[in-house]
């Protein structure tokens, strides 16, 4: 780096006015208008993306402290359990506070920060690179590709807390310099402050920080056999963060039965294929034209080190491994080194290579909480950059030894082939995600003159609930996406302040989930979710229009609310709360006036109930059946004589926190001979019946003439089942021992 402070074209000050510029130019064919009029647009207007801006937007206007109070009312969640940028969110409630009109803004603050710290991580990298060393041009020309290229730079797309794009050059800036300077700075107390900040706001990017600057100090202290102390505080730098973190989790987290081990870590994974030849990336077509196929992954492995990274390091290893004498006085960075090995550490890590040996299920256990963090190829996000700025080292080394025009045309095939997978890959990433703000004060002005228009006064209501069910993000329970009652109920919430009943959050607590669902469920279950409302105020029910098929439960929901708007794309009810629990065939079973079934009989229909006394893991009566890990017989039959071609079939199972998934009920008939002629295969996470930590599958099947049935359930884990009934669906099962009634397989509540 030169030491001149002129401003010349070799200054650093050009060098940086140059990064700026190149970041700019090529963000602008992605995200352009967001750099001017960020509150202006949205990248999408749905799903996650859809769910975050509103999130952080909703606390912005009507949030306060860490209670995110937007989603799952009346209880709400931990913010920092979520994915609305906890920190940011309430740093913006807080300025809402002290009078500022943040409210309005938030979209375009979420924005903003996203692209402009686009532009502040081409500047560190830029910095970083000036530190190999490297010649100013060159430094902004890759700092300014870098940035483009980051592997998280689209998660401005649908999941802006993983965007902020500027952390890990940061971060790797730091190192440099602690590793140079080896003292402590005031500076460095910033630095820590964005840590924790950024912890916070999202723990996989705190992960992710904090781990690469661990690892490093660890693995520069292994390597020279010795305990460093500045290393060691190095070390305590990066763990603090997640200490803080974790010990805050312990003390704040208001639900003690969220999902203990998580679902998607040996899904969401990281992969070599990934990094080096993504879909539509330069490598991939590459295969494309000589295999004639590349490779596929879920879209979190997506990380593309680009072409020329991926030659020089090629090129280098081949040279390491065949003829190590050529680069015998190549003089790398201890720093470098000791980030790459610690970035191929969490790689190993987030693609699960280090457990291919293992069973998975010894695996999921040993990490625990860990799987938390389930989408794993996130913390191999370090790995890119550690693997980007030692081929940049490489790189410089080797330009320096090459002639003239060796210097010019690896210099060229490098620009060239980096641009190629920059217009390529990247571009098309951010094809259609310019869209209007419909958090902004024209949409939410629409959305008022729509309730003006049909005397419809917020005040009068204390919620909004969805249809179809909306309750999503856990491994249990999924819902089929229904585009209109997501948009306009977080519209609707947006510019009233209604809180939202059903949620989309991340790790939500299974209590909160199964009440919400319940709330949902048959008329004959009643429903305990609107007693713990703080007031009596009647809730919208708002139903979004579309292909979504209601299910039973959700249109008795419908039959006893009040239509008060009809719009083309959805309808918005009244409920009265004290019509919950108002069903008339509740009633006459609670009165005593329905009675057992005498057409029904051992030939006609099947009936099984509990075995075993489970202590409290009983749905009616005091036992149950008590099912092992894998796939077990829970019972078989004959139909002697069939009374109608159609039967109905139900169970319920016990929904256990301890590990993700619900089961799997399997109903299998045979013909005289044993072979299987049909089989029925549910799995439970769709399921929209739950009774208090129960949960019903739910089928009708066509009968067979002589034929067998065997009724199989399949678990992860030890779990419970009881009341299974096959009967005609014409029929009705009633059975009242003991003071417990059962309707149909429903255990009847006093």
């Amino acid at each position: 780096m030169t030491s001149s402070n002129k401003f010349s074209i070799e200054s650093p000050y050009a060098g940086l006015l140059i990064v700026v510029i190149l970041a700019i130019v090529l963000g602008w064919p992605m995200f352009g208008t967001y750099f001017f009029h960020p509150n202006q647009h949205m990248y999408a207007f749905g799903g996650d993306a859809l769910t975050l801006y509103y999130n952080v937007a909703y606390h912005a206007c009507y949030g306060n402290g860490s209670h995110l109070s937007s989603m799952a009312y009346p209880d709400g969640e931990l913010i920092f359990l979520t994915d609305a940028q906890g920190s940011l969110a309430l740093l913006l409630s807080g300025l809402r506070e002290l009078g500022l009109p943040v409210c309005d803004y938030a979209v375009g603050i979420v924005n903003g920060l996203g692209v402009w710290g686009y532009v502040l991580s081409a500047v560190f990298l830029y910095f970083l690179f000036l530190s190999i060393p490297m010649p100013v041009w060159r430094a902004a020309l890759f700092g300014a590709l870098t940035a483009a290229m980051a592997p998280h730079l689209h998660r401005l797309i649908g999941h802006h807390g993983l965007a902020h794009t500027f952390l890990l050059p940061l971060t790797f800036l730091w190192l440099v310099r602690k590793f140079n300077l080896r003292k402590w700075e005031w500076r460095d107390l910033l630095f820590f402050a964005v840590l924790v900040f950024f912890t916070f706001n999202n723990p996989y990017t705190g992960f992710g920080l904090c781990m690469i600057i661990l690892l490093t100090s660890v693995v520069t202290m292994v390597r020279h056999h010795k305990v460093d102390s500045f290393l060691g505080m190095v070390s305590l730098a990066g763990m603090t963060p997640l200490i803080l973190l974790f010990v805050y989790f312990k003390i704040n987290d208001p639900y003690s039965d969220r999902i203990g081990l998580q679902w998607g870590y040996f899904h969401y994974k990281a992969s070599l294929e990934g990094l080096i030849a993504p879909p539509n990336s330069l490598m991939d077509r590459g295969l494309q034209l000589w295999l004639g196929k590349g490779f596929t992954m879920d879209f979190e492995a997506l990380m593309n080190l680009g072409f020329p990274i991926v030659l020089i390091l090629l090129i280098f290893a081949g040279i390491r491994i065949f003829n190590k004498k050529l680069i015998a006085d190549f003089q790398l960075p201890e720093v470098a080194t000791a980030m790459t090995w610690a970035g191929l550490l969490m790689f190993l890590y987030a693609s699960a290579i280090i457990f291919l040996p293992l069973p998975r299920d010894w695996v999921e256990n040993v990490l625990g909480s860990m799987l938390m963090f389930k989408a794993s190829a996130r913390i191999a996000w370090p790995f890119w950059y550690a693997l980007v700025f030692l081929a940049m080292v490489l790189l410089e080394i080797t330009l320096k030894r090459l002639s003239f025009s060796g210097y010019v045309y690896t210099l060229v095939l490098v620009t060239l082939t980096w641009l190629t997978d920059y217009a390529t890959y990247r571009k098309p990433m951010f094809t259609e995600t310019v869209h209007p703000n419909f958090f902004d004060q024209n949409a939410n002005n629409e959305i008022r003159s729509l309730l003006e228009a049909n005397h419809i006064s917020p005040t009068n209501y204390q919620g909004i609930y969805l249809l179809p069910k909306l309750l999503t993000w856990t491994d249990h329970f999924h819902s089929e996406p229904n585009f209109f009652n997501q948009f306009f109920g977080m519209r609707l919430s947006q510019t009233t302040g209604l809180p939202i009943v059903s949620a989309m959050l991340s790790r939500m607590s299974i209590g909160q989930t199964a009440e919400r669902i319940e709330f949902l469920s048959d008329p004959l279950i009643k429903k305990s979710l609107h007693k713990r409302f703080p007031n009596s105020k009647p809730l919208l029910i708002l139903r979004g229009k579309g292909e979504t098929q209601l299910k039973a439960g959700e249109l008795y929901l419908m039959s006893i609310c009040d239509t008060i708007l009809e719009h083309k794309d959805f309808t918005l009810f009244s409920l009265p709360l004290d019509r919950v629990n108002s069903y008339s065939l509740l009633k006459e079973i609670s009165d005593g006036r329905i009675t057992n079934n005498g057409s029904l009989n051992a030939d006609n229909f099947f009936y099984l109930e509990g075995l075993q006394d489970n202590g409290n893991k009983n749905y009616a009566g005091k036992k149950s059946i008590e099912v092992n890990k894998g796939e077990s017989e829970i019972a078989s039959f004959r139909l002697a004589k069939a009374l109608d071609s159609v039967y109905h079939f139900s169970a319920w199972s016990y929904i256990d926190p301890s590990k993700y998934d619900l089961g799997q009920w399997s109903l299998r008939s045979y013909d005289q001979q044993g072979k299987e002629v049909a089989r029925t295969d549910i799995n439970l996470n769709q399921s929209s019946e739950v009774h208090d930590q129960w949960v019903r599958v739910d089928m009708e099947v066509k009968v067979c003439e002589n034929c067998s049935y065997k009724i199989y359930f399949n678990t992860n884990k030890k779990s419970w089942v009881d009341e299974i009934v096959f009967r005609p669906k014409s029929q009705y099962h009633f059975i009242d021992q003991a003071g417990t009634k059962v309707y149909n397989g429903f255990r009847i509540d006093p």
